[in-house]
């Protein structure tokens, strides 16, 4: 009989021990999940932070695109608007600042020469010497 209860006691403290062991590994368990659910979080809201930034880059690309498509057409519109002459010396204008206006001068020298109607002195100078 004292067999039977050392037998019994010694199951019942096996039970005990593995029940004990189900726990601790049943929480690290939960543990782990909760890690890697706030893990997978973080990188969703990491993800979706890049996504917004990326979209305001692109917006900000895509609004100075516009204004310079827009200050573009203006100059355009207003080339148009101006007479022959005028509009020529605007895009020698415009080339001279890109750095392409090679000539503009002579163009400006040339166009100067004709305004003044063949009068060949300087205005302000006098003819008494």
């Amino acid at each position: 009989q004292e067999n039977e209860e050392r037998l019994a006691k010694e199951q019942q403290e096996k039970e005990v021990q593995e029940e004990e062991e189900r726990l601790a590994k049943d929480q690290q368990e939960k543990e782990k999940q909760e890690e890697n659910e706030c893990l997978v979080n973080e990188k969703q809201e990491t993800d979706q932070q890049e996504k917004e930034h990326q979209e305001k880059e692109r917006q900000k690309e895509k609004d100075c695109l516009g204004q310079e498509q827009e200050t573009e057409e203006e100059t355009e519109k207003h080339l148009q608007d101006k007479d022959p002459k005028d509009k020529e010396r605007e895009e020698d204008k415009e080339n001279d600042h890109e750095g392409a206006g090679q000539g503009s001068m002579e163009k400006e020298l040339k166009a100067d020469e004709e305004t003044t109607d063949g009068d060949k002195e300087t205005p302000g100078a006098t003819s008494d010497t």
